[in-house]
């Protein structure tokens, strides 16, 4: 009897040894979703958010000319620097769409935030996202698969039939006016969410404050992708 009256008494114990231990190798184990989160921030601002900055202030060589902008693409063609950067950013580019495809899955889109703005800003960025996932590989084609096959390479002129002419100019202007501005959207909300995330702005008045260089920063970007396309439609 001694025995089976103990025995009730211990178990519990144990079982109570073994979800503290469960919940202290949980408490104790690294956050992996928030380092990752950490990462997937940092890649799509760092590496790629300097990218854009740079392609959109090369590309306004635009503004000087067919041959200014033919004489830069000839320059950079070939560069074993532009091999090596362009292999990095299909990684960055990658690893960025893997996670973020994942954390939009898990995500709640429709779930209210605190405030209207912030729903419908959080809803954008997601389509976005879509929107330059569909957009880089039309891009990519246009500037340099579609000459490459043709055994040339992408030129003033080539652009600008594009853009203007009928009737590619019904495919390829909105494609472009779409997507610079989906880029330019999901680069500058993206520079707020991190300042947030990475500890930058805390309090709300620091908050506002990135609220305001982020649209900013919107505006720079789409002001230099919109003219490099006027320039591109003048000729």
């Amino acid at each position: 009897m001694g025995d089976s009256v103990g025995t009730p008494e211990i178990m519990p114990l144990r079982r109570g040894a073994r979800m503290a231990q469960t919940i202290e190798a949980k408490a104790t184990a690294p956050d992996r979703s928030f380092i990752q989160k950490r990462w997937f921030s940092l890649f799509g601002l760092v590496p790629m958010g300097v990218f854009v900055v740079w392609h959109l202030l090369s590309v306004s060589k635009w503004w000087s000319g067919a041959a200014g902008y033919d004489a830069m693409i000839v320059a950079s063609r070939g560069s074993w620097l532009q091999w090596l950067g362009t292999v990095l950013l299909i990684g960055f580019i990658a690893y960025h769409a893997v996670i973020g495809i994942r954390l939009m899955l898990k995500a709640r889109v429709l779930s209210p935030k605190p405030t209207k703005l912030l729903h419908w800003t959080y809803i954008l960025q997601r389509v976005s996202a879509i929107g330059i996932l569909l957009f880089i590989p039309a891009h990519v084609y246009k500037a340099k698969l579609s000459p490459a096959l043709a055994g040339t390479h992408e030129t003033f002129k080539g652009m600008h039939e594009a853009f203007a002419v009928m009737p590619e100019r019904w495919l390829t202007l909105p494609v472009y006016i779409l997507g610079t501005a989906g880029v330019a959207y999901h680069l500058a909300h993206g520079l707020w969410t991190a300042s947030v995330s990475f500890g930058f702005a805390q309090s709300a008045a620091a908050q506002k404050r990135m609220q305001i260089v982020s649209v900013v920063f919107f505006l720079f970007l789409i002001t230099l992708a919109y003219t490099s396309i006027v320039v591109i439609i003048r000729g």
